[in-house]
């Protein structure tokens, strides 16, 4: 801590030095002229720390049972009797009643509802009693299943058309066989064939709608079974 004093100038070395400056700036010809002043003696030191207050040993703070303690004296201030309240004698007023209770409105209590009645049974009329006015439907005719090996028609519609079919050749034969048989003359072939197509178209407009419907409920038919085995 010395040391730091020492370093730090003190108020006059400050004051010196601004004095100097002064001069130095007013007179720079003589400045040049002179010598240069010795430096400014150094500062003296600190004074030394006071000493430290004496130490107060612990054992007069101690109470001794022997002693005796004096009843310290009651500092507190006497203010003397109270003022007067200007405002006791003004009459006063007696504090207001607190509201009353708001009127409470009882509900009716609800009236019992009375048990409910059983319902009467009504007895079941007996299936005697239902006259049906109505003839129940036709059955359904059961379609014939026909085997997919059979053809378009019967083996007896068959057997009747080839019967007429060869009469009506034959007939036509005999009316052809004069004498030889000329070249260009058509043949029986020929012949049936041409009869049979305004027929066969003729049946089948009728009938092919029919035979379609038939085979295709047969093979549904035939493809329910099988997943039914599966």
């Amino acid at each position: 801590m010395s040391d730091k004093g020492q370093q730090e100038p003190s108020m006059e070395e400050i004051l010196a030095s601004i004095r100097r400056i002064i001069s130095e700036d007013g007179e720079p010809a003589k400045s040049e002229t002179q010598a240069p002043s010795p430096p400014p003696p150094p500062p003296p030191p600190p004074p030394p720390p006071p000493p430290p207050p004496p130490m107060v040993e612990e054992d007069d703070d101690v109470l001794e049972l022997t002693q005796m303690v004096e009843d310290e004296p009651d500092e507190r201030p006497d203010f003397g009797q109270p003022e007067p309240d200007p405002w006791a004698d003004e009459p006063s007023f007696p504090e207001p009643s607190p509201p009353p209770p708001p009127p409470r409105w009882e509900e009716p209590e609800p009236e019992p509802m009375p048990p409910p009645r059983p319902a009467a049974r009504r007895p079941m009329p007996a299936f005697d009693d239902f006259e049906d006015d109505e003839p129940p439907p036709p059955p359904r005719p059961r379609r014939r299943m026909v085997d997919p090996d059979d053809g378009l028609i019967s083996r007896r519609t068959a057997e009747d058309a080839s019967h007429h079919l060869t009469h009506l050749a034959r007939e036509l034969g005999d009316d052809l066989s004069i004498g030889p048989m000329p070249i260009g003359i058509r043949t029986v072939e020929e012949v049936v064939r041409e009869l049979l197509k305004p027929l066969l178209k003729e049946w089948l407009d009728e009938n092919l709608p029919t035979v379609v419907e038939r085979l295709v409920q047969q093979e549904i038919d035939r493809m329910i079974r099988r997943s039914q085995k599966f």
